[in-house]
């Protein structure tokens, strides 16, 4: 069956560049997940830290993704940032890093909590006529970067009228930079 929505079309894409690259590529569809909102508890940090005290799914994903070298966030750009389940779960993952600050920039972030982060790409799909939504949502990517340690990070966006061949030209380049940067 051919894909049919541009979330299928990206799908299919990093399917494909996984195995033309002999990568690991595994899927979450957090809108399938279990996940509770952040409840502020600090849990993460003081009870069980680098781990959520909430029992759902988010602690598991968060597990997951601290394992990765590159995450994937492919997500609606609804605001300018992120479709709520996303949201959720990057709030959830806040245990990656101490409760602590450090200057990066010249702005306060959470400082490391493990050696090893992964890269992370954010790919927006985005349906709206707002001219800054994609603005907006390339600074969370950039904010949630650095928050996670990121050594690199890249943004793409696409609306749901992007040509298959184009998705496929412009994450090729993508993936093989950040397989060069590894």
């Amino acid at each position: 069956m051919e894909p049919h929505t541009i979330e299928d079309e990206i799908n299919a894409v990093l399917k494909q560049l996984g195995r033309d690259h002999q990568w690991e590529v595994e899927f979450v569809i957090l809108r399938e997940k279990n996940l509770t909102e952040c409840k502020g508890c600090f849990g993460c940090w003081v009870k069980s830290p680098g781990e959520c005290v909430i029992r759902d799914d988010a602690p598991e994903i968060t597990r997951r993704i601290i394992g990765c070298d590159v995450v994937v966030y492919l997500t609606p750009i609804l605001f300018g940032t992120y479709s709520p389940f996303l949201k959720v779960q990057v709030d959830r993952s806040i245990g990656m890093a101490h409760p602590f600050f450090e200057k990066v920039d010249g702005v306060y972030h959470h400082r490391r909590r493990y050696g090893k982060y992964p890269r992370l790409v954010g790919i927006g799909i985005n349906d709206s006529n707002e001219p800054d939504s994609e603005a907006l949502f390339k600074e969370n990517i950039s904010r949630n970067a650095k928050n996670m340690h990121s050594t690199i990070f890249d943004v793409h966006c696409f609306s749901p009228e992007t040509d298959k061949h184009m998705i496929e030209r412009s994450l090729e380049r993508l993936l093989k930079r950040m397989e060069a940067i590894a």
